[in-house]
């Protein structure tokens, strides 16, 4: 009988054998083309365009390059190492593309390229992409005194966290010093208030309602990235400042839907909503603030905030058994399963999960027999379309089986100094 395991990596390969594929090679570079959701001024979809990859990690060929790098660590196939190392030259020579907003920024900035050039050195022994990805850095202080964003996926408090692992893979302690001083920033920013600190549309490079909930914008991102630092720095400022944007989630908690409400919809159609529905994405509601809560338990070492933990799983659990049986959800990771698969994934072995990850396995298993025939045929981030990025496509997909199939891989929702 075929292991769970060995199913996973063989679509994670066949994603794989897709992307080199279709990647349009020129010389030592490659690129591939998408189509993508353009966002307003207000942070919200207006459109959808069809164009090529640029070269950040969240929807870019630094991403692409990552999953490359990690399927060729698992399974040796030169292919996968020599079309990363293509995709890895496309977002290093393009890097001066990243907008200034989000230059000091991990999914969407310079550190996230720098990331997965140091990823791709490490693993298919290049010196010279770990020497480029340091270059990289270099006078990254300067851009903090420009015009950026601060939340995690297009700021410093994700910029942060990369910092402090880049610091390790680099052997550069002087980084965990400028991640510092992003950690110093996000705190100086936030608002106080009764229920705990909070972060308004101004760190964020758009209007909100409300001060925001969720790990990719909100409270949990930023107190995941103020407990990193304090995981690090061990200064007590860091895990107090946790410890309040923490609480100020706590307070939004709704026990009837094991969940927190997103407060983009507290306006709904030019009314008010009162009571404005709860997401379950990485980015934004349950499963992002249970990994953030996850991780607060072992840095603190403490089961205050065990009931998130368990909290999101519920919502986890709930919303795979109602996936039916002809229904094409996104699974990608940044909206879609891939976060919930990555919420079970990390808690697999600590917290009691009451049936969670057998369910998630059966999941993925149906999917796999539904679209494992058809790499482009996944359904993703962008609906009705197919897009080959990490955080919202077909490499990201690929990259949450080849974590289903060999749970050594980086998590990349997820990124500890370990």
């Amino acid at each position: 009988m075929v292991r769970a395991a060995d199913l996973f990596l063989q679509v994670a390969v066949a994603i794989g054998n897709h992307l080199c594929l279709t990647a349009y090679e020129s010389h030592t570079r490659c690129n591939w083309t998408g189509t993508f959701q353009e966002s307003g001024a207000d942070g919200y979809s207006v459109g959808l365009t069809h164009r090529a990859l640029g070269p950040d990690l969240y929807s870019g060929t630094s991403g692409v390059a990552l999953f490359l790098c990690e399927l060729y660590r698992v399974t040796r196939q030169a292919r996968f190492g020599r079309v990363a190392a293509c995709a890895i030259e496309h977002a290093l020579s393009h890097a001066g593309l990243v907008r200034e907003p989000h230059w000091p920024s991990f999914y969407s900035g310079a550190i996230g390229i720098s990331y997965a050039a140091t990823r791709l050195g490490m693993v298919i022994g290049r010196q010279d992409l770990l020497l480029r990805s340091r270059d990289l850095l270099d006078g990254l202080s300067d851009h903090l005194d420009r015009d950026h964003l601060l939340d995690v996926v297009n700021g410093t408090a994700g910029g942060a966290v990369g910092l402090l692992v880049l610091s390790k893979w680099l052997r550069c302690p002087d980084l965990i010093l400028t991640a510092e001083r992003f950690g110093r920033e996000l705190m100086a920013a936030a608002e106080a208030s009764d229920r705990g600190w909070s972060w308004s549309g101004k760190a964020l490079g758009f209007d909100v309602p409300r001060n925001l909930t969720g790990l990719g914008h909100g409270a949990a991102g930023f107190g995941w990235s103020l407990l990193e630092l304090y995981r690090v720095s061990g200064d007590p400022e860091f895990r107090a400042a946790a410890q309040e944007a923490f609480r100020y989630e706590t307070s939004w908690f709704r026990e009837d839907e094991d969940n927190w409400p997103d407060f983009r919809y507290l306006v709904d159609g030019g009314s008010r909503n009162d009571k404005p529905p709860c997401s379950l994405a990485w980015c934004h509601g349950g499963v992002g603030i249970g990994l953030s809560r996850f991780q607060a338990m072992k840095v603190m070492q403490s089961l205050a905030y065990q009931r998130d933990v368990n909290a999101a799983i519920r919502a986890c659990k709930k919303s795979l058994s109602q996936i039916a049986p002809h229904e094409q959800p996104d699974i990608g990771l940044c909206h879609g399963l891939g976060g919930v698969g990555e919420l079970i994934l990390q808690t697999k072995d600590a917290v009691t999960d009451l049936g969670a990850y057998e369910l998630l396995e059966r999941t993925l298993l149906e999917l796999a027999r539904r679209f494992g025939s058809a790499p482009d045929a996944w359904p993703c981030g962008i609906p009705g379309e197919s897009n080959p990025s990490l955080m919202l496509g077909q490499a990201g997909i690929g990259y949450l089986y080849l974590r289903a199939a060999d749970p050594a891989t980086p998590s990349i929702l997820l990124p500890i100094s370990s």
